[in-house]
């Protein structure tokens, strides 16, 4: 399960042992999936995440988004790395 001390620290932890350029993806419970630039807050019930809907996500809004979710409704997160080309757009704690 996600929690605090995961958006905390441990996330930090496994986007600095990728390097590079990172891509971390959120899944929801929903099935939206989301582009984290960088976490902003992690209470001890949810967290605040800047993010970035997928491409052809039903998300309204699209570009830069702020996302408050409950630990509870994280699926997945995935960490990966990218090309010099993307991380501008999609990698975390991208500007």
């Amino acid at each position: 399960m996600f929690d605090q001390t995961y958006f905390s620290g441990g996330l930090k932890a496994q986007v600095d042992k990728i390097g590079g350029n990172p891509v971390v993806e959120v899944a929801l419970l929903t099935g939206e999936r989301y582009f984290v630039r960088s976490v902003d807050q992690a209470t001890s019930g949810w967290v605040v995440l800047d993010v970035h809907p997928r491409p052809g996500s039903s998300a309204l809004q699209r570009g830069p988004q702020v996302l408050t979710i409950p630990y509870a409704t994280v699926a997945s997160v995935l960490v990966s790395s990218t090309t010099v080309e993307q991380s501008p757009k999609i990698g975390f704690s991208a500007t």
